[in-house]
């Protein structure tokens, strides 16, 4: 049982990475979606509630020119002349249907279709254009980069300010795809999660994929039905994809997450580092809350320019982290070509590989001699590591966990193993310590199945109180710049050694 029950996960995970969240065929209803021919204007598609907006069967106002019901500043031929990328741009607004409604419509170009999403104002909404809301956060934002600890703290209060969200959080994802709080501002009586994990699992690969694509996702409320569009399909059959639509109907099983952590409505804004979702702003409601057009442009280009302020942070750590390793390697260099026999000065570099990859032990292996600098370190734990690493492919391997490299023997202190391939039977293996402590998650990080008429799905977890997983056997993670600096290292090594032969 317990083995079907893993394959019957096994399944349910596929299946629901493979969920085309872009063609869910319908809109969050607190808008109305027309897509018409970019230069005739003639209506081809639209959302099934258009029908209540005109007092009318929607199906009326297919084939119709867009210009003669929804009146902007500009024809739609000469607004889509102007979009100048997929992205939905806030385009006007307009009494708009039977009861002239006050709405504001955003536009954007995909599948040969020009689409207008049409929005009824909500009462109160600040006039300020989305440049102008922008800025004043921006500006705030850029007195407060002092560290990048301070820009994460700002960027939650400002984002808080701009959007009235009761819950405001930072969201880094790890090396393991797994994510973590690092900021948050929140409102009287909403629960903290700061320093707080979610699974990977939690965001599977193409809702990341579409949050590259679509850098800003709200959800008005979620309770919401789906309108359906119609007709469900373009002209050469495929399914009209919602990509790039502010009100696009999501996942059911998101909603259902939501719900589940008591929360009514949220929006989240893509953290984009180097062409990589590096994190989330995720914001929550316990009411549901719709979010202007101007505001949405707002809160992109703000996290537009957090983004680049996180890129410019991490460029420069990284960039001082590779001055070094290149100004120590260069030393190493130096050194070795000044001695008789590097091979045998070899050992007494072990130091400066510590500090190009942080490490707690080193440990140079040849097929005469051990040398360790650093802790001591068990003759289990060297055994263990040597087999490991000789039968891995490449010429640099790494590990933090004690279990895949020592097998079922016990840790003997260190949990942590990155290996490099020298010549002739040499190798150099990097230790690290085992870490033990408790690592908090916003619930229990296990999946859980429920049964459909389509078979099994994964369903959220009904429980986002803290639970708190102990952690041991494990080192601190090699992280991509550990493995960045590693290979350099290595491959100069290989070169500058004689070779036995």
């Amino acid at each position: 049982m317990k083995d079907r029950t893993a394959s019957e996960i096994a399944q349910a995970t596929v299946a629901c990475a493979n969920e085309p969240i872009q063609f869910s065929g319908g809109i969050q209803p607190h808008g109305y979606l027309f897509s018409c021919h970019p230069t005739s204007g003639i209506v081809r598609h639209v959302s099934a509630n258009c029908g209540q907006l005109f007092e009318c069967d929607p199906s009326e106002l297919i084939g119709q020119p867009i210009d003669d019901f929804i009146q902007l500043p500009s024809s739609v031929a000469e607004l889509a002349a102007l979009q100048d990328g997929a992205f939905a741009r806030y385009v006007g607004s307009a009494n708009i249907g039977a009861q002239a409604r006050y709405c504001d419509v955003s536009l954007h170009l995909a599948q040969g279709l020009a689409h207008l999403e049409v929005e009824p104002q909500p009462v109160n909404s600040r006039s300020l254009s989305a440049g102008e809301l922008a800025h004043e956060m921006i500006v705030r934002l850029t007195d407060a980069q002092a560290t990048e600890s301070q820009l994460h703290d700002e960027m939650a209060r400002q984002v808080r300010l701009l959007t009235g969200f009761d819950r405001v959080m930072i969201y880094r994802f790890l090396d393991d795809d797994t994510g973590e709080v690092i900021a948050e501002s929140l409102a009287e009586g909403v629960q903290s999660y700061l320093g707080v994990r979610y699974p990977a699992s939690d965001i599977p690969p193409q809702a990341r994929a579409l949050y590259l694509r679509n850098r800003v996702r709200v959800i008005a409320s979620t309770d919401y039905v789906p309108s359906p569009i119609q007709p469900a399909v373009v002209h050469d059959g495929a399914p009209l994809d919602l990509s790039m639509h502010g009100l696009r109907s999501v996942s059911p099983v998101h909603l259902e997450y939501m719900r589940n952590m008591g929360m009514a409505a949220s929006m989240s804004i893509s953290i984009i580092v180097d062409d990589r979702l590096w994190g989330l702003v995720a914001c929550h409601h316990r009411t549901p809350r719709q979010l202007p057009p101007r505001h949405r442009t707002a809160a992109d280009l703000l996290g537009m320019f957090y983004s680049l302020r996180v890129t410019s942070m991490q460029h420069l750590k990284s960039a001082t982290r590779k001055t070094r390793a290149r100004a120590i390697r260069t030393e190493m260099l130096r050194a070795l070509a000044s001695v008789d026999d590097p091979s045998a000065y070899l050992a007494k570099l072990l130091p400066e590989l510590q500090e190009i990859v942080p490490a707690d032990a080193a440990v140079l292996v040849t097929p005469q001699d051990i040398t360790v600098v650093g802790d001591a370190v068990t003759a289990t734990t060297l055994d263990a590591a040597r087999t490991w690493f000789e039968a891995q492919p490449g010429d640099v391997a790494a590990s933090h966990v004690a279990s895949e490299w020592m097998g079922d023997a016990a840790s003997e202190g260190h949990a942590g193993l990155l290996g490099m391939r020298l010549t002739d039977g040499r190798s150099v293996l990097l230790l690290r310590r085992e870490e033990s402590g408790e690592v908090s998650w916003a619930g229990e990080p296990v999946k859980h199945l429920v049964t459909t008429d389509d078979g099994v799905r994964l369903a959220p977890r009904r429980s986002f109180n803290i639970w708190r997983e102990m952690v041991s056997a494990q080192a601190q993670p090699w992280s991509r710049e550990d493995l960045e600096d590693a290979e350099p290292t290595a491959m100069l090594l290989r070169q500058t050694l004689p070779s036995a032969s």
